[in-house]
C-alpha cells in the first residue's frame, strides 16, 4: 500500500461503522452504474443508433452545409453538421440513464436496508455460524472497504425482487446444508490502485473468519456477481479459489443494464477452502 494506507486494519463492524458500510455497500452499487453507463454509451448498437439518427436528422432538418457564408467564414456552414451528432446524443444518454438509474438505485436501496447493513455491528454480534460485517480500515482509522457475509437461511430483505429472491430461494432451497452467501465486497477505488492484493486480503479476512466459525452445515460459500461489470470483485473471488456455478432450484436472476448484462453465482466449497486447514 502507499504511504497512507502503510497499515491497514480488518475487524468486525462496530457501532460507529454503521454509516461507512452502508456507504460502501452502496457504493459497490454505484460503481456497476457508473459502468454500465459508460459500456452501454460505447457499446456498437448504441453508437450504431446514434449515426442513423444523427444522419436523419441533418438530412430532414437540411443541417448540411450550404454557401451562405462568404469567404472564409464558409467554413462556419459545415458547423451545422455538428448539430446532428449531439442533438442525437441527447435523447440516447437520457434513455440509457433513467433505465439504469432506476434500476441500480433499487438495488443500492434494497442492500442499505438489508439486515446486515441496517445496523452491522448489531448483526455481527448476533450473527451465528460465522456471518458478519467486517471493514478494512487504515491505522488512522479511515474506512477502505467493507465485506458482508450472510447465512441465516430464512432471511428475507425488504422490497425484494427477482434477484433478492434467488439470493433467498438459492439460500433456503438449493442449500442443504446451509450456505453463506458473501452480500458485500467493496473497497475503495484508491485503495485498490495503492494496493491491487486489497480485495484478496478483505476477503480472505472474511474466509478466515467464516472458518473459524462455520460449524460443519455450512459446505460452501457464494456471491451473485455481474461480471461485466464488477471484474474487479469476479477477478479476487477467481484467485481465491471461486467457480460460477448454476445452483439447482433457484429462478432465472435479472440481468442488468440495457443490454441485459448477465449476473452469476461463484461458489467455493468448503473443502475448498484453503484456509480452513490452518
Amino acid at each position: 500500500m502507499s504511504s497512507d494506507n502503510a497499515t491497514t486494519i480488518n475487524r468486525v463492524a462496530s457501532a460507529t461503522d454503521s454509516s461507512s458500510a452502508r456507504l460502501f455497500a452502496a457504493q459497490a452499487l454505484v460503481d456497476e452504474h457508473r459502468l454500465a453507463n459508460r459500456k452501454a454509451y460505447l457499446h456498437p448498437y448504441t453508437i450504431a443508433g446514434w449515426v442513423v439518427l444523427a444522419a436523419f436528422l441533418i438530412y430532414s432538418l437540411e443541417w448540411y452545409p450550404k454557401d451562405d457564408y462568404p469567404g472564409w467564414y464558409a467554413l462556419l456552414a459545415y458547423m451545422r453538421v455538428l448539430r446532428g451528432p449531439l442533438v442525437a446524443a441527447v435523447p440516447i444518454v437520457m434513455r440509457i440513464n433513467r433505465i439504469h438509474r432506476e434500476q441500480f438505485e433499487e438495488r443500492a436501496e434494497r442492500r442499505v436496508k438489508a439486515r446486515d447493513m441496517v445496523d452491522p455491528a448489531a448483526f455481527s454480534r448476533s450473527a451465528k455460524h460465522g456471518a458478519g460485517v467486517w471493514v478494512m480500515q487504515t491505522s488512522k482509522g479511515k474506512t477502505l472497504g467493507v465485506v458482508a457475509v450472510d447465512i441465516d437461511p430464512d432471511r428475507v430483505d425488504p422490497g425484494a425482487t427477482a434477484t433478492s429472491t434467488a439470493i433467498q430461494k438459492t439460500t433456503k432451497q438449493a442449500t442443504q446444508p446451509e450456505t453463506a452467501i458473501i452480500t458485500s465486497l467493496h473497497v475503495d477505488l484508491n485503495a485498490r490502485r495503492s494496493s491491487p492484493n486489497a480485495v484478496d486480503e478483505l476477503l480472505r479476512f472474511a474466509l478466515v473468519q467464516l472458518a473459524k466459525k462455520a460449524p460443519l452445515s455450512v459446505n460452501n460459500v457464494r456471491m451473485l456477481v455481474a461480471p461485466t461489470l464488477s471484474t474487479y470483485v469476479e477477478n479476487a473471488l477467481q484467485r481465491a479459489g471461486f467457480q460460477p456455478v448454476k445452483p439447482e432450484g433457484q429462478p432465472p436472476l435479472e440481468p442488468l443494464g440495457v443490454y441485459s448484462w448477465p449476473q452469476e453465482w461463484y461458489e467455493l466449497r468448503r473443502e475448498q477452502w484453503p484456509i480452513a486447514k490452518e
